[in-house]
């Protein structure tokens, strides 16, 4: 077995057949990150008979003069089972690339390691956890929590199964944020190109509206990316908080009937409760009268 460039149409053709494909082991992300000053390599790990067994995008970037760091942005598209496989890979790509005056390879693939228990955020850890402590074995250091290059992409990525997603598995507090976002009128759109420009005003971050419009057009081309954007429809905001007002003015009225009559202070709290949402309402009806 051997350590080779591929060409686009080999690599591609091993990203659609691999379980692990992920938008940034693609050609688009390669010329996404060519245009910010980043080289890049198609590699793969070829047998005598020329079939491609694990492969990886390597980009690559100058730290010196002479000395370059790659990295394998999700890790590489190899079966993690396979320790003899993985090792092999990992030994003749060290060869391949200390002629080429790369001094490291950073890797964060995209192993599911564990669960989080959403009533009492315990972590339960699977067997993957393995695949995970391999890499010591074949000689990865595990980097410091955001330092150097660790901060590039997130550390962690939530994985959400949205074929058998229900509503009803959600929290009761998450639950009642999209209720109430409904009742506020908001409601989502898919955006277009032209819609990029206001998209990037909410961000908060180093990149520039180039980075984005280009992210945009690379993966645009074959609708393999959406651009989402939350709306509101002011004139259904007002019309719900109107309806939303009236019943607890009703509700207002009764409670100031009880405490007449009541010095009890549950019956006090509920009144000032009472108050104060009608005083968030009659805001909520001038901020959306004003939009």
């Amino acid at each position: 077995m051997q350590i080779k460039e591929l060409t686009i149409q080999v690599f591609e053709l091993f990203v659609q057949n691999s379980p692990l494909k992920n938008y940034m082991q693609s050609v688009e992300y390669a010329r996404l990150m060519g245009e910010n000053h980043y080289n890049y390599d198609y590699i793969g790990l070829v047998d005598e008979k020329n079939t491609v067994l694990a492969a990886s995008l390597i980009l690559k970037r100058r730290i010196s003069f002479n000395m370059f760091y790659g990295y394998a942005p999700k890790g590489f598209l190899i079966n993690y089972y396979d320790e003899n496989l993985v090792r092999t890979f990992i030994e003749k790509l060290k060869e391949y690339y200390q002629k080429n005056n790369i001094i490291f390879i950073k890797v964060n693939p995209e192993i599911v390691v564990g669960e989080i228990n959403p009533k009492n955020h315990e972590f339960r850890e699977s067997a993957n956890m393995q695949l995970k402590n391999n890499f010591e074995k074949y000689g990865f250091l595990k980097l410091k929590d955001n330092l150097y290059f660790e901060s590039i992409v997130p550390r962690f990525n939530a994985y959400v199964d949205l074929k058998n997603s229900k509503f009803s598995d959600y929290s009761k507090t998450n639950r009642n944020k999209v209720r109430n976002s409904l009742r506020k009128g908001l409601y989502l759109t898919k955006g277009t190109y032209e819609d990029i420009e206001e998209f990037y005003k909410l961000l908060d971050n180093d990149k520039s509206i180039g980075y984005y419009k280009s992210l945009y057009n690379l993966f645009n081309k074959d609708d393999r990316i959406d651009l989402l954007l939350v709306k509101v429809d002011f004139e259904q905001f007002i019309k719900n908080s109107q309806v939303l007002y009236e019943e607890e003015l009703n509700r207002n009225g009764l409670l100031n009937e009880i405490l007449h009559r009541s010095h009890n202070k549950a019956d006090l709290n509920s009144k000032m409760a009472s108050d104060s949402r009608l005083c968030t309402i009659k805001n909520e009806i001038i901020s959306a009268t004003e939009g």
